[in-house]
């Protein structure tokens, strides 16, 4: 089981194969391969990709399946405001994601927490959050957050997003690794993992700056960054 959940992690797109309905003719394309891979394996990516390409479900499915396989891994999306956010994980994972594939609405379970039973999936108008059985969990993040910790994220349409709240706000929520429940980090894991996904834009902007950031990352360290 160990080797199965380690394959994919860093293969999710051999477990969409697996999970996929025989009655489905959904296939991801090569190139929606490598970049689901890149994904999963990097501690920072940038995307820029025209419209239809499926980049927000990609990074919404590699952070739902880190998180589902990875115990109490806490996992973000951020976008211009919280209610945006919020439709956009109601439309990639409960009306997308699940109807792609049922078998990942299986894991998210109800936990028992203070006495109380508490729902796995949360939504609302600004917020929504996923919670798993093992303490993970998938939410959104905004406004004034200072103080919480979570282990990978995704900023959608990082091209509209503003440069002061991800400085301070957004990044800082990854500063510290994710740790089993002995205490220990894992050093093979992509901890403070970032995916960065947008739209063509222009140069000047904070979210260019931060491709260009990324590019020279991945020159100087390819193994962690893409």
């Amino acid at each position: 089981f160990g080797n199965a959940i380690n394959t994919f992690l860093v293969y999710p797109d051999i477990l969409s194969d697996i999970m996929t309905p025989k009655k489905s003719n959904f296939s991801m394309f090569f190139s929606q391969r490598m970049v689901l891979r890149a994904m999963s394996r990097s501690r920072q990516s940038f995307f820029t990709f025209t419209r239809g390409f499926s980049k927000s479900f990609l990074a919404f499915y590699s952070r739902y399946v880190a998180t589902m396989l990875t115990p109490r891994h806490k996992s973000f999306v951020t976008a211009g405001t919280k209610g945006q956010a919020a439709s956009i994980a109601q439309e990639k994972i409960v009306d997308d994601l699940w109807v792609r594939f049922p078998l990942l609405q299986n894991e998210m379970q109800k936990m028992r927490v203070a006495g109380q039973m508490r729902n796995a999936f949360v939504r609302g108008t600004d917020y929504a959050e996923f919670r798993f059985a093992h303490g993970g969990s998938f939410d959104v993040v905004g406004g004034t957050i200072r103080g919480f910790r979570r282990n990978s994220g995704i900023f959608e349409e990082v091209i509209q997003l503003d440069e002061l709240f991800i400085n301070e706000q957004a990044i800082p929520l990854l500063n510290k690794p994710r740790e089993d429940i002995f205490g220990n980090v894992n050093p093979n894991e992509p901890h403070a993992a970032k995916i960065f996904v947008t739209t063509a834009g222009y140069q000047g902007t904070y979210a260019y700056r931060k491709q260009i950031e990324t590019l020279v990352y991945s020159v100087i360290d390819p193994a962690r960054y893409a």
